[in-house]
């Protein structure tokens, strides 16, 4: 009987361990910045009633997307394959699973899909209500 009385604190604690190791939270700054991927300055917020729109995209293998520009603040989680990124001179930059692509606001360029397997991101998007576009293409498509 006396064994049972120490066991039973004992299975009360190791309860309450793995417990408090389930419902702990983590977490970690993936990217910070004030300027996009190519290094140029990222000028202000819009004005106006903010708002946050959050697209889930998938881009298949080999896609390119039409030159476009974002007019507001954003940001691109890689959750699965490869993309790159890239200007009208030339300069591009790649962008693996886990990492961060932050688009400099009004600036020309193309996503394109550069790894072997349908590529998966999260777009967050910091526009205003009723106010500019997510994307503008250059040739007005």
């Amino acid at each position: 009987m006396k064994i049972r009385l120490y066991i039973i604190p004992l299975f009360v604690a190791l309860v309450c361990i793995l417990c408090a190791h389930h419902t702990s939270s983590e977490s970690k700054i993936l990217s910070r910045g004030s300027a996009g991927w190519n290094g140029s300055d990222m000028d202000s917020y819009p004005i106006g009633q903010p708002e946050i729109t959050v697209i889930k995209a998938i881009m298949p293998i080999g896609m390119t997307t039409p030159i476009h520009k974002h007019p507001n603040p954003m940001a691109v989680y890689v959750l699965k394959g490869k993309i790159e990124i890239g200007d009208e001179n030339g300069n591009s930059k790649q962008f693996k699973q886990g990492e961060v692509l932050i688009p400099t606001p009004d600036q020309w360029h193309y996503g394109r899909n550069v790894g072997n397997i349908p590529a998966e991101t999260i777009t967050f998007y910091a526009g205003t209500v009723n106010g500019a576009p997510l994307r503008v293409m250059k040739n007005g498509d």
